[in-house]
């Protein structure tokens, strides 16, 4: 992981790391130690996120991907 990290800001001048594996998250301060860089747990990142859209009253999206199938769609008469 520190090699590929160290690859990702040679190369690609990275600033910061998102880790993509819960299993990751007990490395995050180390690495971004070694490194001298932000390396974010994703799985924090998220809960932290969700917590935000709590607090500011937002809700999922209700449209594309996120709309209610057919299936789960009250009639109503008409």
């Amino acid at each position: 992981m520190s090699a590929e990290i160290g690859r990702a800001v040679v190369e690609d001048r990275a600033e910061a790391i998102v880790l993509g594996c819960a299993g990751m998250a007990d490395l995050a301060s180390d690495l971004a130690a070694e490194h001298g860089l932000r390396v974010l747990d994703g799985v924090s990142c998220a809960v932290r996120l969700a917590e935000a859209m709590v607090g500011l009253g937002l809700r999922t999206s209700r449209l594309g991907g996120y709309a209610p199938s057919p299936a789960h769609k009250i009639l109503t008469p008409a």
